[in-house]
């Protein structure tokens, strides 16, 4: 983008020692779900719980979460109904309460707050010493984030809009691991007997008709009044909401945290395989570049997943995330992964240098990458809520007051050259914005209707692919209209950020800053720059992130990242009698390989899986 020289820079500098993160209200812990099946034992001990021993079979938990439910018998009418931002009543009179100009929710956020991270971590993949987890994938570095800003009324008191910001849907499809997040997470925290009651077979009453509908009213009204529990916090002019998963009072702070099911990546990478509900791929070992849990959690950080889960946790101010990895049909393991455990990874550098005296638990700095993760989260939110109050500004000034508009943010890389030394390498985060009527945000939230994708409708797999490409034609489209409509074309800014520590006034000489300790005084200089009214960018964008619903011939949308696993595969022994034919199409698809390698598995381990045996402690 052109900066456009003849409109002065935004130049802020924030101490953002002074600022703090708080909770609003008082948790209502009795209404939070408890983890089932004996299952809190994972959060109290490191490291992957086998559901099985792949060894000798003994089951570590109950064998009842070797089977998960099929889609279509789980009743879906028992579970609480997702209340979107801009529809939730409750949380914008909470703003109104708490005098702020904007709210949003947990998952109308994290793709906006991954964006941040990439530029002020100025992320480069190559360089180890600051990001030595597995790169990110070309999606997370290339797709970016967009969101609704839009004004839902004022505040009495102050006299200004308030504004729900609300996830951007226009591009989501409603994938089979979408629909059976809500049946695992009914099964991670209810024990068998009252999950029976979430399958629509599920005979009231043993079968006799008066006690069975009186019970049936009983647990659908139970259930109704089920509803879901939220947490929620404010940070400058913000209020965020956060939906709480589950709760243990032996947990620090309020003792909350987040549940989350994990599909083996051979299914993620597989999601248009028409046959993808009856995969069988296993883990059964903890490394290994297939079939392990460490390529799961490998790729849960490749593909960004545990970074939005970081924000997700820390929005919520909880403790950690359950993680449960599966195939959709079968629990492999379960994994408690603390919110600083997670710090660690994301926010550590490995250039340490130690205190030559430790006087205190924090001189030995373990507790100094959730320290970098606190405060460039509050540092995001700073710089957006200033981009927010940019923009509302510049369209007021030309006659759109109180007006809906589409908020896309991309970090991106930039070089600079420096004469008589090496370049400077730097991100920026590029800002656009595009008004919108209320028909037109509308129209922009149903495409996720308007062309069903839903695998909790029985849909053909042809169709449902006919259907993906229609989106995206149209869509593309449809991005097109709203700029040649907007009175403003698009809106364009580019943000640049120094950080300072220690109260110097010079930016810190390296692209990737970083304290030696919490003591050391943290200042961050940062410019919002009018760039030109060029569509351009905004429009490839948008684009980028409509080509994740184009399917590939065969129906399989792989992710860009899979493309390096496209290599041949060594085909088991043909001769081998235990071996399942393999469709000649699949044989570069290695994913596609181990999920027929799982039905050999499961062949043998038939017999013991048959009489299934529990793990208890010997006398």
């Amino acid at each position: 983008m052109q900066l456009d020289s003849t409109v002065p820079p935004e130049i802020h500098f924030i101490d953002l020692n002074e600022k703090e993160f708080n909770s609003i209200g008082k948790l209502e812990a009795e209404k939070i779900p408890r983890l089932a099946h004996k299952l809190d034992r994972a959060l109290f001990s490191p490291g992957v719980h086998f559901l099985q021993d792949p060894r000798t079979r003994i089951y570590n938990f109950t064998p009842y979460l070797k089977k998960i439910i099929k889609l279509e018998d789980f009743n879906f009418d028992l579970v609480e109904k997702f209340v979107t931002v801009s529809k939730d009543k409750v949380l914008f009179n909470k703003a109104i309460e708490q005098l702020k100009k904007f709210y949003s929710s947990t998952s109308s956020m994290t793709s906006s707050l991954t964006q941040f991270y990439l530029m002020l971590n100025n992320y480069k993949p190559d360089l180890k010493s600051r990001f030595s987890f597995p790169e990110f994938s070309r999606n997370v570095q290339e797709v970016p984030s967009s969101v609704l800003i839009r004004p839902k009324g004022k505040n009495n008191v102050t006299g200004e809009s308030v504004y729900a910001i609300e996830s951007d849907k226009s591009a989501d499809q409603e994938i089979l691991l979408s629909a059976m997040g809500h049946c695992l997470e009914a099964l991670l925290t209810n024990e068998e007997e009252e999950f029976e009651k979430f399958n629509v077979n599920y005979k009231y009453g043993g079968g006799d008709s008066g006690s069975g509908e009186r019970e049936k009213k009983i647990i659908e009204t139970k259930m109704q009044q089920n509803e879901n529990t939220y947490n929620y916090a404010s940070y400058g002019n913000f209020l965020m909401r956060s939906q709480l998963d589950c709760y243990d009072d032996r947990l620090p702070g309020n003792g909350t945290f987040d549940l989350k099911s994990r599909a083996v990546c051979a299914i993620r990478y597989d999601q248009g395989h028409p046959e993808l509900a009856n995969n069988t791929y296993q883990i059964w070992k903890l490394d290994g570049r297939y079939e392990s849990f460490q390529r799961e959690f490998d790729d849960l950080i490749k593909t960004g997943a545990l970074l939005k889960y970081a924000f997700q946790a820390r929005i919520g101010q909880m403790d950690g995330i359950f993680v449960a990895y599966h195939n959709i049909n079968s629990f492999f393991g379960f994994q408690y992964l603390p919110l600083s455990d997670i710090d660690r990874i994301l926010y550590s550098t490995t250039h340490e240098v130690h205190p030559k005296k430790i006087k205190t638990i924090d001189d030995v700095r373990d507790s100094l990458p959730s320290y970098v993760a606190e405060t460039q989260f509050k540092l995001s939110l700073e710089i957006w809520e200033r981009i927010l109050d940019r923009i509302i500004k510049d369209l007021e000034a030309q006659g759109l007051k109180d007006t809906t508009f589409r908020l896309v943010l991309k970090s991106k890389s930039v070089t600079i050259p420096k004469e008589g030394s090496d370049d400077i390498h730097t991100s920026q985060l590029l800002v656009m914005a595009v008004p919108l009527t209320e028909e037109k945000a509308n129209q922009l939230q149903g495409f996720l209707q308007k062309f069903e994708t839903s695998f909790i409708k029985d849909i053909p797999h042809e169709e449902r692919n006919e259907n993906l490409r229609q989106h995206k034609e149209e869509l593309d489209k449809f991005n097109k209209s709203t700029v040649k409509e907007s009175k403003v074309g698009v809106l364009n800014y580019v943000v640049k950020n120094e950080v300072h520590f220690d109260g110097h006034y010079r930016p810190v000489p390296t692209p990737h800053p970083y304290p030696y300790s919490k003591e050391q005084k943290w200042v961050n200089k940062y410019t919002i720059s009018k760039a030109s009214e060029d569509p351009g960018p905004y429009l490839k964008f948008l684009q980028r992130a409509t080509q994740l619903l184009a399917g590939r011939p065969n129906g399989n949308k792989q992710p860009d990242d899979m493309k390096e696993e496209q290599k041949d595969v060594e085909k088991p022994d043909a001769h081998d009698e235990r071996v399942i034919e393999i469709d000649e199409s699949d044989q570069k698809n290695p994913m596609r390989v181990y999920s027929a390698v799982g039905k050999i598995r499961m062949k043998a381990w038939e017999n013991k899986d048959n009489n299934p045996v529990l793990y208890e402690p010997k006398n």
